[in-house]
């Protein structure tokens, strides 16, 4: 009973995953790294900090930052997030206090049917339900019980403790309190190196999966947010052009271009508070050099701090003269997509010097 004890109080000290309340004096102010292990920080830390406010996405959606002059933001967004998820993520957020706005990023593989390759890290229970039955209070404790044993008594919880002293300052990622977080990679690591793993793993990516898609979550996503009068924005996450060269390789930009179709014309039956954007049509972004000196993308598809702060300013009514959003619906989805074949077709005469290591790194 002494062993566990100990055990329970220095995991509760340094408390690894970022779930309990800092002891002033005691707590180091450090976690293990959080991106494997998000699933089970953030439904705890969004009962902590309720918003008013939220985004949620993938990776690609971790660097918008929720803060509002006005009200409080977070960002929920988690690795390779489903729809499903997303959705519950939306009401869980919503009953722990009404939300005022919603942003989704949407990427193309949450719509490839059967998408689930990281659910079997997501844990319903921790997300708390609009419309609760009586006995749904009971279990969501048990299973909070259960957490807890998992974060202060299990062996994991103690070398992830561990971690936390003297590992952590060994991860190139750092989470924040709104939700956000940012990779930091040492001076070794070059965005050409970035590129070619990312561009890669999109090539593969879509020469190997099916084109098949399901929209069926977004359309529960969309009816929740209007029978509760929420306002929800959906931003098509954008590629670098060299990322959209990849899909192309792979024979599946058709496939690319179709899903963006399908999700906007599927916005013809939802109400005026729901809105679609997209950014791909801008040349300074989807045809800028890798090694650019204040890039707009990391490694082709997640965006730096500095973009997604853009991203929100323009959202917002700010965009500036060299980037805007397109508002998309059924009238504007046609056109807007040619022009994002345009931008794809016209990115190895813009771009020649990083066309051809594309071309190179397809070969390897």
């Amino acid at each position: 009973m002494a062993s566990l004890l100990c055990a329970a109080s220095l995991t509760y000290i340094i408390d690894p995953y970022d779930l309990y309340p800092p002891l002033p004096g005691l707590s180091p102010g450090k976690t293990t790294d959080l991106f494997y292990h998000l699933r089970l920080h953030k439904p705890y830390a969004m009962q902590r900090t309720p918003a008013e406010h939220l985004i949620v996405g993938s990776s690609r959606s971790a660097r918008l930052p929720p803060q509002r002059p006005d009200a409080t933001g977070y960002n929920a967004s988690l690795p390779g997030v489903s729809l499903s998820e997303i959705r519950r993520m939306v009401e869980h957020a919503h009953v722990i206090k009404p939300l005022q706005s919603i942003l989704v990023g949407l990427d193309y593989y949450m719509f490839r049917e059967g998408h689930k390759e990281n659910e079997r890290y997501y844990k319903d229970h921790r997300l708390l339900r609009q419309n609760s039955g009586p006995f749904d209070p009971l279990v969501y404790g048990y299973r909070r019980i259960e957490d807890y044993w998992l974060s202060l008594l299990s062996v994991d919880a103690l070398l992830d403790s561990v971690d936390a002293l003297h590992g952590a300052a060994s991860s190139n990622r750092k989470f924040n309190v709104d939700g956000t977080w940012e990779a930091k990679f040492p001076p070794r690591v070059t965005p050409a190196g970035l590129y070619s793993m990312v561009t890669r793993q999109k090539y593969r990516e879509f020469s190997t999966r099916t084109g098949r898609l399901d929209f069926t979550e977004l359309s529960r996503l969309t009816a929740f947010c209007a029978e509760n009068d929420i306002p929800l924005t959906l931003l098509i996450s954008p590629m670098h052009g060299m990322a959209m060269n990849a899909v192309n390789a792979a024979g599946k930009w058709n496939d690319y271009l179709s899903w963006q179709r399908e999700a906007v014309e599927l916005g013809g039956n939802w109400p005026e508070t729901v809105s679609i954007f997209g950014l791909e049509t801008n040349p300074r972004i989807i045809h800028e050099p890798i090694e650019a000196a204040d890039p707009f993308f990391q490694d082709g598809v997640h965006y730096t701090n500095n973009a997604g702060a853009r991203i929100m300013q323009c959202l917002h009514g700010e965009c500036g003269e060299s980037f805007r959003l397109d508002k998309l619906d059924s009238a504007s989805i046609d056109g807007y997509l040619l022009l994002v074949d345009r931008m794809m077709r016209a990115y190895p005469a813009a771009n020649p010097r990083d066309y051809a290591r594309l071309i190179k790194w397809l070969e390897q």
